[in-house]
């Protein structure tokens, strides 16, 4: 097919045409296209441009895209589509991956067996092969062809690009393809409407690699959740995958379960100005091991970082400026969960998200985690919950003082320490500021080696409701200050607060002799070395 030469090329609008002044529009002026994005050249052969400059996240600059692309079908050979699947009996029968449908197909197919039909009707999709193998399979011509290749086991690969489809939901179009290996180039390069590619790849588990150039020309897609989902053989990602992706606001779990992914691009997310959530974005991607500082700077507009590095357990450390530029970010829970390696939290780490209102379970499970930086919450002033923060970090051995000073709308310490069984001590007035605190159960919950707790500890928390489970398993606690919960009036749930500690002696507060509380039992379970410990009503006990 006869090029068009650039004849006026600007930042705001640039058409795909011959960048190398072949005479021709083929895939190497796409790839051309795509370096130039990516930066890996400043000009094209037939025309000099001057170099894109991408913020960084010491710039103070609001990202834009690089490059507006306007992309151009592609153009294939004599057959309009082609795959590859293998058979595994003699006799197997395959069915052509189309869609239900009332209307016509008329689909002109080679089966790849010396055997060429038509399939007019969604009844007249299966062919029986006489013999096990692999097959190519390739479409002629179609009335209309719903391809959906959801689940099919038999695929193995993708030849040519997938033909106009008239469609602009991809949503687990590969769904379940656990034998799918290769797909290729510019796949989806003729449905440049296409909206969304979630779940796309899902259970993909066979492919390990990805070209660069797949959405090459999908500028309006928006949603990429969950596209690569269980991808487990996937080894890397490249760089200008979501390059023109400039509309796509969602990457919700989309590498989630790539298990043998190493690292991650930098500037995979750079043109993806849009983006508000990347929850799950990496969740279980267990042989993950670092993550470039830069690689969300761009991103100002996200909203969820939920569950985002989850259960990484190789990443050993988080860099210092990963979240700077995203300012808008709300939702930081289980964002480490599970991280098993990682040793500290960089101080600094959450300095520019003052719009955060949870960090629950932020933390949680990250059993190497020794220390916590005094400041890491000193500007997140609009934290409600701080639910399973710190939950299960075995080797923490210390709170830093003043942690929570700055969060007065925190409501919510649920299981925050809880299972933090080489916690030794608790600062004293750590919970002065936080008002605001109506629930406080299993707060230092199965910490074994708590020795005391510091007087005074909830004198400020005046609209506290629940204590039940707070101090459950602190077995090496001796006493209980006097007066710890003189303060507390609003109290209805003290079950099981100090049930199994059994070091404790001294007096028990007579929590029972207030009215208003409804759940008490299991209170002093255990706690035989009380003074008073039989004078405790049966239902406490």
């Amino acid at each position: 097919m006869k090029g068009t030469l650039l004849s006026k090329l600007t930042i705001g609008n640039i058409t795909l045409a011959d960048l190398n002044g072949d005479g021709y529009i083929n895939s190497l002026d796409l790839a051309l296209l795509k370096m130039y994005l990516l930066g890996k050249i400043s000009k094209f052969p037939i025309e000099d441009l001057n170099p894109i400059i991408t913020p960084t996240p010491e710039q103070e600059v609001t990202p834009t895209p690089a490059i507006s692309v306007t992309p151009t079908p592609t153009k294939i050979g004599e057959e309009v589509f082609e795959f590859k699947i293998k058979i595994s009996n003699r006799g197997g029968v395959y069915y052509f991956p189309i869609k239900s449908s009332d209307k016509k197909y008329n689909i002109d197919v080679d089966w790849g067996d010396g055997i060429r039909s038509n399939i007019t009707d969604y009844s007249a999709r299966g062919h029986k092969y006489e013999k096990a193998g692999t097959y190519t399979i390739k479409v002629f011509s179609f009335d209309y062809m719903p391809l959906f290749f959801f689940n099919d086991k038999n695929l193995i690969e993708v030849i040519t690009p997938i033909p106009d489809l008239g469609d602009k939901y991809f949503h687990s179009f590969f769904n379940g393809c656990e034998n799918l290996e290769k797909i290729p180039e510019g796949l989806f390069a003729n449905n440049i409407n296409a909206t969304s590619f979630a779940y796309c790849f899902d259970g993909c588990s066979s492919l390990m690699e990805i070209p660069e150039g797949l959405f090459a020309n999908n500028i309006n897609a928006t949603d990429f959740s969950g596209c690569f989902s269980g991808c487990e053989r996937l080894k890397e990602i490249p760089e200008g995958l979501f390059a023109n992706n400039i509309n796509a606001t969602s990457f919700e779990y989309c590498f989630k379960g790539c298990s043998d992914l190493i690292e991650i691009p930098e500037g995979l997310f750079a043109n993806n100005v849009n983006v508000t959530n990347f929850s799950g974005c990496f969740y279980l991607c267990s042989g993950l091991r670092e993550i470039p500082e830069v690689l969300f700077a761009n991103n100002i507009n996200v909203i969820s970082f939920m569950e985002c590095f989850g259960s990484c357990e190789n990443l050993r450390e988080i860099p210092r400026g990963l979240f700077s530029n995203n300012i808008n970010v709300k939702d930081f829970s289980y964002c480490f969960t599970g991280c098993s390696s990682l040793r500290e939290i960089p101080e600094g780490l959450f300095d520019n998200n003052i719009n955060v209102t949870t960090f629950c379970q932020t933390f949680w499970a990250c059993t190497s985690l020794t220390e916590i930086p005094e400041s890491l919450f000193e500007n997140n002033v609009n934290v409600t919950n701080f639910i399973g923060c710190f939950r299960s970090c075995s080797s923490l051995m210390e709170i830093p003082e003043g942690l929570f000073d700055n969060n007065i709308k925190a409501a919510n310490f649920l299981f925050c320490f809880s299972e933090c069984i080489n916690l030794t001590e608790i600062p004293k007035g750590l919970f002065d500021n936080n008002i605001n605190v109506t629930d406080f159960s299993k707060c230092f919950e199965r910490c074994e080696n708590l020795r005391e707790i510091p007087e005074g500890l909830f004198d400020n928390n005046v609209n506290v409701t629940d204590f039940s489970y707070c101090f459950y398993g602190c077995g090496n606690l001796t006493k209980i200050p006097e007066g710890l919960f003189d303060n507390n009036i609003n109290v209805t749930d003290f079950e099981g607060c100090f049930c199994h500690c059994r070091g404790l002696t001294g007096l028990a507060p007579a929590l029972w002799q207030r009215s208003n509380v409804t759940s008490h039992k299991y209170c002093f379970y255990s706690c035989t070395e009380l003074d008073n410990y039989y004078d405790i009503p049966r239902d406490w006990r």
